[in-house]
């Protein structure tokens, strides 16, 4: 079983045993249901245990999230760092949506099928995704994850992602 994480927890919000969490997924509405399971690790990484989701609304740039075995502030305060962790397979992704753990890797390939440098990182900072580009002994480049314009195409099973360069790109 391959578990990634949905989101990180943070303090308590509440005396019933709601807990602030930041998102890590694109996809919330569909991810954060009445009613789902999830696993929760702690921050230190050293136990896991079930949880069940009861609700999940949004305060502010954050989500409060409660769940069904959580029902107490001092169980919340537990949980601070925790992350909330799904199977893979249980969180599919639409046509031409990756996850980046994917993509970190993938040898970026030019329009005439060279090697020009590989992904070393996926940033998320504007509203487009941006690669980092590391080149063995030269400068690392980005590239706009903007399909179609400056990513051609992205192939998983090559562990290729074909882009198209630009003049002033590299």
């Amino acid at each position: 079983m391959a578990l990634i994480a949905l989101a990180k927890l943070g303090k308590p919000f509440g005396l019933k045993g709601e807990i602030k969490a930041m998102s890590l997924t694109s996809y919330p509405k569909e991810r954060f249901k009445r009613g789902a399971k999830f696993v929760l690790e702690s921050g230190d990484r050293k136990s896991q245990r079930e949880v069940t989701l009861s609700s999940c609304r949004i305060s502010g740039d954050s989500l409060v999230f409660s769940f069904e075995e959580i029902t107490t502030v001092d169980e919340a305060e537990t949980l601070r760092n925790a992350e909330l962790l799904i199977d893979e397979k249980d969180a599919p992704l639409p046509k031409d949506a990756y996850r980046i753990k994917d993509l970190i890797g993938l040898k970026a390939i030019d329009q005439e099928g060279r090697q020009i440098g590989t992904v070393k990182d996926v940033l998320q900072y504007g509203p487009t995704p941006t690669f980092r580009i590391g080149r063995n002994g030269e400068k690392d480049f980005f590239v706009p994850f903007v399909l179609g314009k400056f990513v051609r195409e992205v192939d998983l099973e090559k562990g290729e992602m074909g882009i198209n360069v630009i003049e002033g790109m590299l």
